[in-house]
């Protein structure tokens, strides 16, 4: 018995000499060998940068274009499919392909202008994102600094977010208005300055809000283990997530953001139903109702995005995609000469003999070939291009779990170009969130909620959940670029299932299957178009109603206003019935671990083909380019994970992002302990 532990201890001893040897060789050889992607200096340019080239994120298909020999295949260039894409191309070495089946990159992280009119253009899906969301690209791309800087967005109060009451008095931009409650970030360390401010407002909810918030740090911390997990195959994920340290989780997220809130601020006063109405009051940007999203995300955007605040790309939400694409087509390391496509849609995911994934065929026929596949284009698109059967390959086997997660809601978009400068208009950065509250529903959000989804035309306009955005997108006072500005838009995003608009399908989707979709005119001919305008009509009077009535100074500045839903984005990002968040946020996702096997970032099913964007780690800009980061990890394998892991270590050391975020949100000015 002595000799087998001596001999264990031995074996044990190897192995760590061994791993430590590994680290040190790989830290040495990346220390001599490495170069850091050099960024084009788009936010502050100097010297000697370098310019983007005309063809960047413009190229169109063509097989003499095609690298010979192809290591990757990505299908979509939304920010997951870019970010493993750049990834594997500068880190690793990848001659990489991306098929883009739209006629601009980025997904929804691009802006678009209406009809020509180019003085305004407006965020197709990146509205709003958070500062670290810099870290993700520059890791992603592997820079010596962030390929491109987010700018905090907050107003002379400090506040990033107005949460208002459908039926109360306008309120936007008086933080001490009645039915109204400013969202203020920060601090880093400490309690929120958000924990503190319910507490004032909600006294005898003090005990109720204090447990809420540490439940919300808890939880965010083992949305860290959930992240973490996804680089493990999915046998040992499971392990891992069953974990004790894991049980709040799983107690907490199988609950819906209502049941959970009910549970923790139980009572039909009038404080209890405005308490909770409040604390859901960002759920748009958790792309599910109430009723029926999971907790874990009501704690995320109220709780988790507060400790650190809200940001916007500068120079607009492209940049981010370009700087991705300028990374694959332009990395220095050998090999990695990569190629991005647009216009270019894939009709099947190729697999051989074996079953494995071996290339893809394009809508025009022709058929690409490589070691591995990504797709960044959603689950459910994606299991339709596998269902297109290969010649000589075996039939796909079935999920032995049918996907419980449905699709998430998209939206009412309202795109109104408006003439005028900022302070005429009374319009400045933060956003407003209206919750579908009146006097009528004794003020009660979770109840107009469900009233809204039963009959969205049929409640009054107050209640109408919806956010308010506007292109004043600078921090703190202000910039004079800014305010001196004499065109703005403005965008109402009004949350919108696809079963009301289903029946107002393309008259001809066989044209966009095989050309991809396009800005501007000739826009797409629909089923029925009389009532399919009538109906933008209507939404388009109502919306316009709630702008007048929450910023009046707008009302004589209008230029134009454009109406986009569901089926809109349906057509231009390819998303499975208009989604505005891909797969929905629904319970099952995070607490069910069949669910979370399918969903798994490698295919659990076909060898050699792997996952990227908002459906397999969470939804979210930078979720979905850190998904796209874990499936070029999960690619590369073990060895290639403790390279990456070096190297990150290596180009943070001297990123200002944490210590920029400690300047601009402040220490803490709170009474120490929980909220005062």
């Amino acid at each position: 018995m002595f000799a087998l532990l001596i001999n264990v201890l031995w074996a044990v001893g190897i192995a760590a000499v061994f791993v430590v040897t590994l680290v040190v060789v790989l830290y040495i050889f990346d220390l001599l060998t490495y170069r850091p992607f050099e960024t084009t200096g788009t936010v502050k340019p100097g010297a000697n940068a370098r310019k983007w080239p005309a063809s960047l994120g413009h190229r169109p298909y063509a097989a003499a274009d095609v690298p010979a020999n192809i290591d990757t295949i990505i299908i979509g260039s939304g920010e997951g499919g870019l970010s493993c894409g750049a990834t594997l191309a500068q880190h690793f070495g990848h001659t990489v392909v991306v098929l883009e089946q739209h006629q601009v990159v980025g997904g929804g992280a691009h802006c678009f202008a209406v009809d020509g009119k180019a003085k305004w253009r407006f965020d197709a899906g990146l509205h709003v994102s958070v500062p670290v969301h810099e870290l993700a690209l520059q890791l992603a791309s592997g820079a010596a600094a962030p390929p491109v800087e987010f700018t905090h967005l907050f107003d002379k109060h400090r506040v990033s977010d107005y949460l208002g009451l459908g039926g109360a008095a306008p309120g936007w931009g008086k933080p001490e208005a009645e039915g109204t409650m400013p969202v203020r970030p920060g601090p880093l360390q400490g309690p929120l300055r958000i924990e503190h401010d319910f507490v004032a407002r909600f006294p005898k909810h003090r005990d109720a809000i204090i447990r809420y918030f540490a439940l919300s740090d808890t939880i965010q911390k083992q949305f860290g283990v959930f992240i973490a997990s996804a680089m493990l195959p999915s046998w040992l994920r499971s392990l891992v997530l069953r974990l004790p340290l894991m049980r709040l989780w799983f107690r907490w997220n199988k609950k819906t953001m209502t049941e959970a809130l009910l549970e923790l601020f139980p009572g039909d006063a009038p404080d209890d139903i405005l308490v909770r109405t409040y604390l859901s009051g960002l759920w748009l940007n958790a792309g599910a109702p109430p009723s029926r999203g999971s907790f874990f995300m009501q704690v995320a955007v109220m709780g988790g995005w507060q400790r650190i605040g809200v940001a916007y790309p500068a120079g607009g939400p492209e940049k981010i995609a370009m700087a991705l694409v300028d990374v694959i087509e332009n990395s220095p390391v050998p090999k990695a000469n990569g190629r991005v496509f647009i216009s270019t849609p894939v009709e099947a995911i190729l697999r051989d003999g074996s079953g494995a994934a071996c290339g893809v065929r394009l809508a025009n026929g022709d058929e690409l070939r490589a070691k591995t596949v990504v797709s960044g284009c959603g689950y459910r698109a994606t299991e339709r291009m596998l269902a297109k059967q290969t010649d000589g390959a075996p039939p796909l086997p079935p999920a032995p779990h049918a996907l419980k997660t449905g699709q998430s809601a998209g939206f009412v978009l309202v795109n109104i170009m408006l003439n005028g400068t900022a302070e005429e208009m009374g319009i400045a950065a933060p956003w407003l969130w209206l919750q579908p509250a009146d006097a009528a529903n004794k003020f009660d959000g979770l109840v107009g909620e469900r009233a809204f989804f039963a009959d969205p035309l049929g409640v009054p306009v107050s209640q109408i959940p919806c956010g308010i955005t506007f292109s004043v997108k600078d921090s703190g006072e202000g910039n004079a670029a800014a305010a001196g500005r004499t065109n703005h838009h403005c965008q109402i995003l009004v949350p919108a299932d696809w079963a009301w608009f289903d029946q107002h399908d393309p008259m001809y989707p066989g044209s966009l299957l095989k050309n991809g979709s396009r800005h501007g005119p000739p826009h797409v001919s629909r089923k029925d178009q009389e009532s399919y305008d009538e109906l933008k009509a209507k939404w388009q009077e109502r919306m316009m109603e709630v702008l007048f009535h929450h910023f009046p100074k707008t009302k004589d500045h209008v230029a134009h206003v454009d109406i986009s839903t569901p089926q809109t984005m349906a057509h231009y990002l390819w998303t499975e019935g208009g989604a505005a968040v891909g797969l929905d946020v629904t319970p099952p996702r995070f607490v069910d671990l069949d669910e979370i096997a399918e969903l798994d970032i490698r295919h659990p099913r076909v060898p050699n083909l792997y996952r990227a964007g908002q459906d397999y780690l969470m939804c979210g800009q930078v979720c979905a380019a850190t998904g796209g980061m874990i499936a070029a990890l999960r690619i590369v394998g073990p060895v290639g994970v403790v390279r990456f892991v070096l190297r990150a270590a290596r180009l943070l050391r001297g990123n200002t992002t944490i210590p920029k975020l400690k300047r601009e949100l402040g220490e803490t000015d709170l009474p120490k302990g929980k909220a005062a």
